[in-house]
């Protein structure tokens, strides 16, 4: 097994591999992550606007992520129109 130094080195990175921050490419090349993205995103929006948050209406459009997924969507979309 591991020592105990080991334990926390390795917990890191296992957490810091499932929190990879997905770009245009990956939701290119993933359109179903993509869509369950932009959906949350767009949950997220609509629970901020519904409390007037502003500041979490501007964390939410501000996102990457949200922002990769959406143009991820609309380079497919004209990829399948071509």
């Amino acid at each position: 097994m591991y020592s105990k130094d080991q334990q926390p080195l390795l917990t890191t990175a296992m957490v810091l591999t499932g929190c990879e921050e997905k770009n245009e490419e990956y939701y290119l090349n993933n359109i179903d992550s993509a869509n369950k993205k932009v959906e949350q995103c767009n949950q997220d929006l609509g629970k901020a606007f519904m409390v007037s948050d502003k500041g979490g209406i501007e964390k939410v459009e501000k996102e990457s992520e949200c922002r990769a997924a959406m143009s991820a969507i609309k380079k497919d979309k004209k990829l399948k129109n071509k």
